[in-house]
């Protein structure tokens, strides 16, 4: 018999059996190949510590938890969704008009009651970035490399031919600064934080690490950012391009010490404060488009290009947007949702600026203003605050965002406004006449002027004119039928005139197209983009930054003149505009020097439906805007100035037009103002003196970059418009004063307050702190708390009874319960230890008839959080029941965590999750709510308002409550800023008394526990008389028309300081005005 040796050796090889010694050796051998490799790292590591150090940017390690998101199921699955650069749940729309899934029959809360649209991906993100390895939205067209090696030099306002030294980078905290930061340093606080992972606390910065961190303008940025885009002077063309705006007057300086590019509303927040801390002006830019270039003449360009989120309300038809989109981009991206609002026509136009200067479009006559349709603005203030500014909410500031432009005191992020069904078709014809007939065509044109201001119409027509042939446009949006019939007959009448006038040798072509909107906007381009997907990336426009494949910057001057409706346009003034350009230097076909003008229908309907007090635009009963602009002027631009400015000296004083003009058109300079600030500021607002007090009030150090006011304003800070002097003025540099950490001074009772009393109970009881006390029926039920699962105690307001019930499953707290027939339902609870509390992963229901726990399907990740509100409403369409719930925490207590502004329902009857409602204006935490039936206009509108709490990812959180009052209308489907709450406090008692008021009692912060019990109406707030016990971490049983004992609010339980101790076992009566309890 044969033997196949090798089958025999490789059995023994195999076995390990005979030389057992081998594995030992291979096992020995990798784990010292480990450890060598680990020296190695941790060598290396310690040699980049040193050299981090010897630059002068120390740093510490921080480790962090990744948090993995599984995307929840949608209702409607033709929606991907992904994360834009706001870090906000975004989905993205089909390529055409989206179609929806019916789920809840209640119009404002269909699947698709928010369309947050992203341009990045078509697949959806599925994990979350976190402070370890940030995700960054680096295109191209922003020149960014490494950071040099050297040791960065302090960041101050540059002067005149010794610019700063060389740094072109991204400033990346993968491997972050000490977390602790000196107090001359800011740190960003948010109103509404993006959600960010919970990263462990770094170590105590030593003495030396504090003396080492953040002495320059570039440290501050990095100290607490994630990525951020840093520009700052050299001789490259990275910086020549980066600082550029569009347009200027010859012989602006636009020499900014940096220029950033942050990627969300934070990283905003941390430029303006570290701006204000090192004394730089500030200007905001995001289309580069302003005719002053005031948006590139502070010494810090804040470019917000890369704030391009979407939100869009379809019930309400209501949108808010990035302030650094361009027209084009946001048009592009309305078009899946058949949607268009009020904004300009050029596509290459940036949003913020216009918005805020109140500009002028196609759709100015049916709708009106751009300003004019803003429902609120987001909005970075002085002290790097953010805010919001609407009708309810910091009106002043409102009021500046509607027609303000660069006067504007803080940097607007985003945009809120109505919107409108886009039109079917665009029916344009264009037509051109030969430039020696200009006086023919204006005079034929002009009379028309009333039948294109009239907004049934649906017409637009505007006269452009410049070397080349004179252009007539007209355009009929969405016309059938008569409509397009009068159309018709108007041009044709209106080219009959000119025949005539002319002795039919002015026309020289027409030419017919009837357009889709997408058409439309693409024929409207300045360059070469003619596809859809062209303009959702901001067209072709950032190559203007490295100046190679776009002619379209320049120097230039501009002028505007608003015509009112009162005035009478004569044939000596047409005379006067033909003169201008005949006698203008240069010649006919010298494109270097352009003389252009156009002329705008400016009144409509819409256009004039407001006062003075409601915006700050002064323009509002004009009929007409004569624009003129002087292109290009490399050479001798005195000549060219002193020819515009006879022109305008010629209108007012020889054709006695008023002094008006459009703030949007205008150069720096006003002929008929002159060096008179007051002249100049009332050409274009309608309140100078109410716009300079606001500006003295919101920017009280001039830090925002503005062209003139009485002399002493700095600082321009509209999201892409702007003014600017010809040199730029250095703000005073002094950092906003540190908010105070002294408790306010606790209101004064109202004289309707009622006395509390003690109540006088029996029967077991279990004292506990964060949980929930809540009415079923004629009994009130003790639930959670900290500290383990805890049994459910019933309480019988009648008898003063308490009874055990069973055991939660597990132990919850930090939650607002709310009750559905006889069941309690547990969502946005926390369970866990302090300070690293973890979400409750299920809702949690307590049957108090069966005296028994069973469980649903919970909040999809990444949704789920603590410490936030909860309310049941029924649906007023199917009548099924939902509870709404809002805000809360993720990573429980300390800067691990992310305090929230998220709004969410789940339907209890369908027993289904709709998930990414529009987010609160808020953020906040240890917080909760009611539902409030009010009237508005005499109609009944329910309100889930929300009041009080605090942002516990902040430092120092205990002494930083929430005050606004956000509440959700669910009439319009949207949120709104109510007045503050009387005293800030989180960690409150929350009810609704009988007449369906919020209740707040209670609450901690300022390093005690709060006897405050404060009502909320909808729209003012009442103080009551005190608790007798301060207490905090409990609820409020209301009892209304109980059967034996009357109306009635309860309150039990919780801590009675600031913290976990003492736990209470006091229950107390809450005696509101007009309550009448018969009870013991």
């Amino acid at each position: 018999m044969k033997v196949d040796k090798t089958t025999t050796t490789n059995k023994k090889c195999g076995s390990g059996r005979r030389h057992p010694w081998i594995w030992a050796v291979i096992a020995v051998t990798l784990l010292a190949t480990v450890i060598i490799v680990s020296s190695v790292f941790l060598a290396r590591n310690r040699k980049r510590k040193r050299r981090n150090a010897a630059n002068g940017s120390s740093s510490t390690t921080t480790s962090t938890i990744d948090i993995v998101i599984s995307r929840p199921p949608v209702a409607s699955p033709v929606w991907a969704s992904t994360l834009n650069n706001d870090d906000e749940w975004t989905t993205r729309p089909p390529t055409t008009s989206p179609t929806t899934q019916q789920v809840s029959h209640f119009p404002s809360l269909t699947p698709t009651i928010l369309r947050e649209v992203a341009e990045t991906t078509d697949q959806p993100s599925t994990t979350m970035p976190t402070t370890s390895s940030p995700t960054t939205t680096n295109p191209s067209s922003f020149p960014t490399v490494s950071p040099t090696a050297s040791t960065p030099t302090t960041l101050s306002p540059t002067t005149e031919g010794t610019p700063p030294p060389s740094m072109i980078g991204v400033i990346d905290v993968s491997n972050p600064a000490p977390t602790t930061t000196p107090t001359s340093v800011p740190t960003p606080s948010p109103t509404t934080p993006s959600p960010t992972p919970a990263p462990t606390p770094s170590p105590t910065k030593t003495e030396a690490e504090e003396d080492e961190a953040a002495t320059t303008f570039l440290d501050c940025l990095g100290a607490t950012s994630s990525t951020l885009e840093v520009v700052v002077p050299s001789s490259s063309t990275e910086y020549s391009a980066a600082k550029q705006c569009l347009v200027y007057p010859p012989g602006t300086k636009m020499e900014p010490s940096a220029i950033v590019r942050p990627a969300s509303t934070q990283l905003v927040q941390l430029a303006i404060k570290c701006a204000a801390t090192f004394g730089l002006s500030v200007s905001a830019r995001s289309g580069a488009h302003s005719f002053k270039a005031q948006s590139c003449r502070g010494e810090l360009i804040v470019d917000l290009s890369l704030l391009d989120s979407l939100k869009v309300n379809p019930t309400t038809n209501v949108v808010t947007w990035g302030a650094g989109q361009l027209h084009g981009q946001l048009y592009a991206r309305l078009i899946p949702y058949n949607l268009i609002v009020s904004g300009g026509s050029e596509s290459m136009v940036g949003t913020g600026g216009l918005w805020l200067g109140c500009g002028r479009g196609y759709f100015t006559q049916a709708y009106g203003f751009s300003c004019q349709t803003l429902k609120e603005v987001e909005y970075v203030d002085y002290n790097g605050e953010l805010q919001i500014a609407s009708t309810t909410n910091n009106q002043d500031m409102f009021w500046m965002a509607r027609g303000g432009g660069d006067f504007f005191p803080g940097i607007v992020t985003k945009l809120t406004a109505q919107a409108h069904v886009m039109p079917s078709t665009i029916n344009q014809e264009e037509c051109l006449f030969d430039h020696l007939y200009l006086k023919e065509v204006l005079s034929s044109w002009i009379p028309y002027l009333d039948k294109y201001n009239d907004p049934s119409s649906k017409m637009f027509s505007g006269v452009a004119f410049d070397r080349e042939p004179i252009k007539i446009e007209f355009n009929c949006f969405g016309c059938t039928g008569i409509e397009l019939e009068q159309y018709n007959t108007l041009k044709q009448t209106l080219k009959q005139d000119i025949a005539m006038a002319s002795d039919s040798f002015a026309e020289l072509e027409c030419s017919n197209h009837d357009y889709t909107f997408e058409e439309k906007l693409l024929s409207r381009q300045w360059d070469a983009c003619d596809t859809y997907e062209c303009l959702l990336t901001r067209s072709k426009w950032p190559e203007w930054k490295d100046n190679t494949n776009l002619d379209l910057s320049g120097s230039a001057y501009n002028g505007a003149i608003m015509v009112p409706e009162s005035y009478e346009i004569t044939e000596a003034l047409i005379d006067e505009i033909v003169s201008y350009f005949e006698t203008s230097p240069g010649t006919w076909n010298d494109r270097k020097y352009l003389d252009f003008m156009t002329l705008y229908p400016m009144k409509g309907s819409n256009t004039n439906n407001n006062n003075d007090d409601d915006v700050a635009f002064g323009g509002g009963n004009s009929k007409l805007v004569i624009h003129y602009k002087k292109d290009r002027i490399d050479s001798n631009p005195p000549m060219f100035k002193e020819h515009m400015d006879a022109f305008e000296r010629a209108l007012h004083q020889t054709h006695g037009l008023p002094c008006k003009s459009f703030y949007n058109y205008q150069d720096e300079d006003l002929e008929c103002a002159g060096t008179d600030d007051d002249a100049y500021l009332a050409a274009f607002f309608s309140d100078p003196d109410r716009l300079k007090r606001i500006v003295q009030e919101q920017d009280p150090n001039n830090l925002f970059f503005r062209l003139r006011l009485n002399g002493e304003g700095t600082g321009s800070s509209s999201s892409g418009g702007g003014s600017g002097g010809d040199e730029i003025i250095t703000s005073p540099g002094t950092a906003p004063p540190p908010p105070t950490n002294s408790p306010p001074p606790p209101p004064t009772p109202s004289s309707s307050s009622s006395s509390s009393q003690m109540v006088s109970t029996t029967g077991p009881m279990d004292p506990r702190l964060e949980a929930c006390f809540i009415e079923v029926g004629d009994k009130a039920y003790l639930i959670g708390g900290r500290d383990g699962s805890k049994p459910v105690n019933e309480f019988d307001p009648a008898t003063g009874i308490w009874t055990t019930k069973s055991k939660s499953p597990i132990e919850v707290h930090h939650m607002q319960c709310v009750a559905v027939d006889a069941k309690v339902y547990i969502l946005n609870a926390w369970t866990g230890n302090f300070p690293y509390e973890q979400n409750v992963e299920q809702i949690l229901v307590y049957d108090t008839v069966a005296d028994s726990w069973s469980g649903r399907v919970g909040l999809p990740e990444p949704r789920q959080r603590g410490g936030g509100a909860s309310v049941v409403r029924t649906n007023p369409v199917d009548g099924t029941r939902e509870i709404y719930v809002s805000h809360g925490n993720r990573g429980g207590h300390g800067v691990h965590s992310t305090s929230l502004p998220w709004f969410d329902m789940y339907n209890v009857d369908l027993d289904i999750w709709m998930t990414n409602l529009p987010d609160a204006p808020n953020a906040r935490d240890h917080t909760g709510g009611a539902l409030i039936t009010t009237t508005v206009n005499g109609g009944t509108v329910q309100l889930f308002c929300v009041a009080g709490g605090r942002d516990s990812g902040l430092e120092g959180y205990l002494d930083k409550p929430v005050l606004p009052t956000d509440c959700f209308n669910f009439a319009t489907g949207s949120w709104e800023v109510k007045d503050d709450i009387p005293q800030g406090r989180a960690g409150s008692a929350y009810g609704t008394t009988c007449d369906g008021k919020l209740a707040v009692a209670g609450g901690e912060g300022f390093s005690k526990a709060w006897n405050n019990v404060d009502v909320f109406d909808g729209s003012s707030w009442t103080s009551l008389s005190p608790l007798i016990q301060a207490r905090h971490g409990t609820g409020l049983a209301s009892f209304c028309e109980y059967a034996e004992c009357g109306d009635e609010i309860l309150i039990s339980s919780g801590a009675g300081n600031q913290g976990g101790e003492p736990v209470l076992e006091s229950t107390e009566r809450i005696n509101v005005p007009g309550s009448s309890w018969k009870c013991a």
